[in-house]
């Protein structure tokens, strides 16, 4: 059984996704249809804050990679992280999602930056 929450908010015009818990196989599906559905309503400048969540698993890394390129090419947005542990660091360098996706130590400094972007 899931852990995994996902919570939203918007905050001067950007959607913020708090991940908490353990983003695992059986989540994906729902994590990708609240994502998509954010960005058919035009919410598509958001900033995924893993602060809470565990692990992300390898079908997460994947459906975040995936996400991304939505976000960018298809819906013309953009996407920042925040809250990636050492760990999680490593692991989004190696899957590709950075450097090319920025990545910022707070919530506050990865709206001021998005913020320009807008």
């Amino acid at each position: 059984m899931s852990n995994f929450e996902l919570l939203s908010e918007m905050k001067d015009g950007i959607q913020i996704l708090k991940l908490s818990g353990y983003l695992g196989p059986t989540d994906v599906k729902n994590f990708e249809s609240e994502v998509m559905t954010m960005l058919r309503e035009k919410k598509n400048y958001i900033i995924m804050d893993f602060s809470n969540c565990s692990i992300v698993t390898s079908p997460g890394i994947a459906k975040i990679l995936e996400l991304s390129t939505k976000i960018e090419e298809v819906f013309f947005g953009r996407l920042a992280f925040t809250g990636l542990d050492k760990l999680k660091i490593r692991t989004f360098t190696i899957a590709g999602l950075l450097p090319s996706i920025p990545n910022e130590p707070g919530l506050s400094e990865a709206i001021e930056d998005m913020k320009k972007e807008m």
